[in-house]
C-alpha cells in the first residue's frame, strides 16, 4: 500500500518550468506596460513648465518700451542688444534679439533658477507686416519665444506681435 495515493501527487518538475515561464512572460508584459505609461506621464507637466517658461519671457519683453530710448528712429529694423547691454538693462524689446539662455534660466532680476536648468530658452525679433503696417516701416514687430527640454518631442514656440502705436 503506498503512502500518497494517485490523486494527491504533485506537479511534475516540467508543470512547474511551464508555469513559472507562462508567468515571467506575463508579468514583462505588464511591466513593459506600466515603464511606458510612467515614462510618459511626465510629458505633459514639462510642457506645461515650458510654457510658463516661455510666457514669462514673453511678458517680460512685451513690458519693455518699442523704441531704444538712446536711438529712438530705430524701431525694429537693427534689433539686438547694444554693445554691453545685459539683460537687466534691456531697455526696448528689440535688445532680446538673438538671447539664448542654454540651461541657466533665470528670472528678470538675474537669480539663476536651479529647478530649470533642462530647459533651453532662445529668443528672436524680427520686423513684422500687420494690415497696413509694413515689415519695411519698422513699426511692426514678431517676437518669437522658444522652449526646448530633452523630455519633449518638440520645443514650446509662442509667438507675439507688437506696434508702434501712431
Amino acid at each position: 500500500m503506498s503512502i500518497c495515493p494517485e490523486r494527491a501527487r504533485g506537479a511534475t518538475l516540467i508543470e512547474l518550468i511551464v508555469s513559472i515561464v507562462i508567468i515571467s512572460v506575463a508579468l514583462t508584459g505588464v511591466l513593459l506596460a506600466i515603464n511606458r505609461a510612467t515614462r510618459l506621464s511626465v510629458q505633459p507637466m514639462v510642457q506645461a513648465q515650458a510654457v510658463a517658461v516661455a510666457e514669462s519671457y514673453l511678458d517680460e519683453i512685451l513690458m519693455r518700451a518699442w523704441r531704444d530710448p538712446d536711438d529712438p528712429s530705430d524701431g525694429c529694423a537693427s534689433p539686438g542688444a547694444e554693445a554691453g547691454e545685459t539683460r537687466d538693462s534691456f531697455d526696448d524689446i528689440t535688445d532680446y534679439h538673438g538671447l539664448e539662455i542654454d540651461g541657466r534660466v533665470r528670472n528678470q532680476f538675474g537669480e539663476l533658477i536651479q529647478e530649470l536648468a533642462a530647459y533651453r530658452v532662445s529668443i528672436s525679433i524680427s520686423c513684422a507686416d500687420l494690415g497696413d503696417i509694413t515689415a519695411a516701416s519698422g513699426q511692426a514687430a514678431r517676437i518669437e519665444v522658444q522652449v526646448r527640454n530633452t523630455a519633449l518631442a518638440t520645443p514650446v514656440v509662442l509667438r507675439a506681435y507688437r506696434a508702434e502705436a501712431p
